[in-house]
């Protein structure tokens, strides 16, 4: 009795499953959609992507992610946020977000490429990617590494690796851009111009780093 009554369950989950399965038509996602899922598999296939933590801590950042936005009311946690250098920041425990602010007349799409023109003798390209929405280049001269990002203002929002340091502001020609060392020893500059968002970010050192981001210009 009790396999006849085990097999007659089977069936009939079987058949529910069958139908919750079945669909008419393929699911179309929106633009929006498509455009977060793009730069998110560029920010995962780049390898300054391992600059940024260990596989384990990457794994811990976005779950701790997950949880703050879903149970921010029941565990009470915030971020200390502040409107710095044209962003707008969220510091966690271990990392930070930055927001960069909008501009209507800002490209919504990279429509002028921009690079690095001085510092970077002996480097060879490692890595490059572009897309309508960032352009990202890893430079390399073992052991070091220089990586620059340029992005569309009206989509940033990068997850940073500030856990252990501070923030501080350091001017880069008129703009003012943001600066701090993370706890792997990578500098980083930010900083956001009426176009484009840039990012250098290197293990060279931090005055390196200052002349690199001020030589950025338009491609020729």
């Amino acid at each position: 009795m009790a396999e006849k009554f085990i097999k007659a369950l089977n069936d009939i989950v079987t058949d529910e499953c069958d139908i919750l399965l079945r669909y008419e038509e393929e699911h179309e996602f929106s633009e929006s959609f498509e455009r977060d899922m793009k730069r998110l598999v560029s920010q995962r296939k780049k390898p300054y992507f391992r600059m940024i933590n260990t596989v384990g801590k990457r794994v811990a950042c976005v779950a701790a992610v997950l949880l703050i936005g879903t149970f921010t009311t029941v565990m009470n946690v915030e971020a200390a946020r502040s409107a710095i250098a044209e962003f707008f920041i969220g510091v966690y425990e271990k990392f930070s977000t930055f927001i960069s602010s909008d501009d209507d007349e800002a490209p919504e799409k990279i429509e002028q490429l921009y690079e690095i023109t001085c510092g970077l003798d002996g480097f060879v390209v490692n890595w490059e990617v572009t897309d309508d929405l960032v352009y990202n280049v890893t430079y390399l001269n073992e052991p070091y590494i220089v990586d620059f990002k340029q992005s569309v203002k009206s989509e940033y929002d990068t997850n940073w690796n500030t856990e252990d340091t501070s923030i501080e502001t350091i001017m880069i020609d008129e703009y003012e851009a943001v600066y701090f060392l993370d706890n792997h020893n990578y500098h980083h500059l930010v900083w956001n111009t009426e176009d484009y968002v840039f990012s250098v970010s290197t293990n060279v050192g931090k005055d390196e780093l200052i002349e690199m981001s001020k030589s950025v210009q338009k491609v020729e």
